[in-house]
């Protein structure tokens, strides 16, 4: 496998609710709903460029579901081709 995009898909509410979460502990100010509305929708922008541009490429999009266990995912990652060492 060459070039591919990696994209941790993640559903807007989960995201929110992440983010409120990390403001009960953070002691950030700006981890509340109105900033966390508009992280959500600059991450939306800033992705869609990226993986149209990926897209056109012919470059496989391997989705992550970013709402599984961080050991579910390092597994999926270290098992992906481009990790393994002597292949390409």
């Amino acid at each position: 496998m060459g070039e591919c995009c990696l994209f941790f898909d993640c559903p807007r509410d989960v995201m929110m609710s992440r983010i409120l979460e990390r403001g009960k502990n953070s002691g950030r100010i700006d981890d509340n709903e109105e900033t966390a509305h508009k992280r959500i929708a600059t991450f939306e922008k800033q992705s869609k460029e990226p993986l149209a541009y990926f897209s056109s490429l012919g470059s496989p999009i391997i989705k992550i579901d970013a709402t599984e266990p961080i050991e579910k995912n390092l597994q999926k990652l270290l098992d992906l081709e481009i990790f393994s060492p002597g292949k390409e």
